[in-house]
């Protein structure tokens, strides 16, 4: 583990396991945030760092988090409790972490809010735009590299989502000890302050990118912690002895206050429009559009559940006598414009929002004949009139505007 490659940090937390932490009943593996001076332990000044970065991130109760290298879950739990977002997925590579995470969810009863996987930050297995916020509380100094951890977040955020972290840095000018950083194995191309930590960002194509230190509220009152706690009766008795005097702060302190900066930093990947991810490109979209576009996402997750994969918003229309019934309608609008003939046409999910005329019978007896056919040919005028689903969806609020409501229309072969 003490060879400064970088890339060991899963042995290192391995070490550390749930009986050589400082934590109290937590399970915390952060150095906390003391700037009320009346915490006293480290379960109240991790709760508190949790809360900062939570937020930070403007956690909300119709959010989808992402939350990477998790630890053994603690901040997962206060902020389903807290926040009450509409899912968290946890993502660590340890496994034992997962392992033991999973079984302290599932003792809150949590299961349905709160998802932890093995997974990699640097790899994320998510397809994009998943992801209304991604966290990682102080877990990214960690990735090789940060870049591409920040790379993989933009990626999977939905447009307007928010990244936010807290970090360990060097202080502008100062570098690491070589045995610090090799014990804590931080990958050498992480190593810049806080002005290069805003700079890479932005390239990553943030936007609205803070980086700020508050290291004067996690340094000093920590070592004054550690100071006290190593000595207390149940640190003495579980923690590692040898553990228990490398982590007596007298010999490393100066190098603390002398090197290490620690920052909290948020960054929001730009609202170009629902289903657009090029970078710059400069379709930023309205107040008004952000606010439809949340409220569509809203009325989808209440529909899908928690923990389960949301799919596109509408009524299903999957089976043989729905395609049956579509197909005549799908022939006069579209002709020979797709192969093969209509009648094996799958229509996925052709969601017209006031379609009840196709599943409710008291509602086809009111409409008039002609009802269905007029709304498809609203949905599928849309989807002849756009490219992609960034200009599908400003088709369909122009259409609601109108009074004609149409959703999601997907055609395949």
């Amino acid at each position: 583990m003490l060879w400064p490659s970088g890339s060991r940090a899963e042995r290192l937390y391995s070490l550390l396991s749930t009986h050589n932490l400082l934590a109290e009943q937590s399970l915390s593996m952060n150095l906390g945030y003391w700037k009320d001076s009346s915490l006293r332990t480290l379960d109240q000044a991790s709760q508190a760092l949790t809360e900062l970065l939570g937020q930070t991130a403007r956690l909300g109760p119709e959010d989808e988090v992402l939350d990477v290298g998790f630890g053994f879950g603690a901040q997962d739990l206060y902020w389903a409790e807290r926040f009450q977002p509409w899912r968290i997925i946890g993502l660590d590579s340890l496994p034992q972490h997962v392992e033991v995470a999973r079984a302290r969810v599932a003792g809150a009863g949590l299961q349905g809010r709160v998802e932890l996987r093995v997974g990699s930050a640097t790899g994320l297995p998510f397809a994009p735009e998943s992801f209304d916020k991604v966290t990682a509380l102080e877990s990214a100094l960690h990735f090789n590299t940060r870049e591409r951890f920040f790379a993989e977040a933009w990626r999977v955020l939905r447009p307007g989502g928010r990244l936010a972290t807290t970090d360990v840095l060097p202080l502008p000018g100062r570098r690491f000890a070589r045995p610090f950083q090799s014990f804590w194995q931080i990958p050498e191309e992480n190593l810049y302050p806080r002005e290069v930590y805003r700079e890479r960002l932005e390239a990553a194509g943030f936007v609205e990118v803070e980086v700020r230190s508050i290291r004067e509220h996690v340094y000093e009152p920590f070592l004054a912690f550690i100071a006290r706690r190593l000595d207390e009766p149940d640190v003495v008795r579980r923690v590692n002895p040898l553990l228990r005097q490398l982590s007596r702060p007298h010999w490393y302190a100066w190098m603390v206050r002398s090197t290490m900066d620690y920052v909290l930093a948020s960054a929001r990947k730009p609202s170009q429009g629902r289903g657009s991810s090029a970078r710059g490109s400069g379709l930023e979209a309205s107040e008004e559009d952000l606010v439809l576009q949340r409220d569509e996402d809203r009325s989808r997750r209440h529909q899908s559940g928690p923990g389960e994969h949301r799919e596109q918003g509408g009524i299903g229309l999957d089976g043989p006598n729905h395609r049956e019934e579509l197909a005549p309608t799908l022939q006069v609008l579209l002709g020979d414009s797709i192969r093969p003939q209509p009648s094996q046409l799958h229509v996925r999910q052709l969601g017209v929002v006031a379609d009840a005329a196709a599943q409710d019978e008291r509602r086809s007896r009111l409409e008039p004949p002609g009802y269905l056919s007029q709304q498809l040919e609203a949905g599928l005028l849309a989807f002849h009139m756009v490219q992609d689903a960034h200009h599908l969806r400003a088709v369909e609020r122009g259409a609601g505007r109108q009074g004609v409501q149409i959703s999601h229309v997907q055609v395949r072969a």
